[in-house]
């Protein structure tokens, strides 16, 4: 198993929760829940992008003083 995430799978979960919300067919109690889904995704998501942002800024900041060897970027991005 995988232990990451990358940036273009957590589009699709985000994807996946959106449509979830547009759901016609579900009584108040499922789109409640569907709903703090949500809101839990969207409070991991951020930690996330604030964590890749900050590998990124340090990856900058190796390549500007010429020290950065290997990128992690594709990593964090994903195919």
């Amino acid at each position: 198993m995988k232990d990451r995430m990358s940036m273009i799978e957590l589009q699709t979960v985000m994807g996946n929760h959106i449509r979830a919300l547009e759901k016609k067919d579900m009584t108040a109690e499922e789109r409640e829940i569907t709903l703090e889904h949500a809101r839990a995704v969207e409070r991991i998501a951020k930690q996330m992008i604030n964590n890749g942002r900050f590998i990124l800024d340090a990856e900058k900041l190796q390549a500007q003083i010429g020290t950065l060897t290997h990128s992690k970027a594709v990593d964090l991005i994903g195919d």
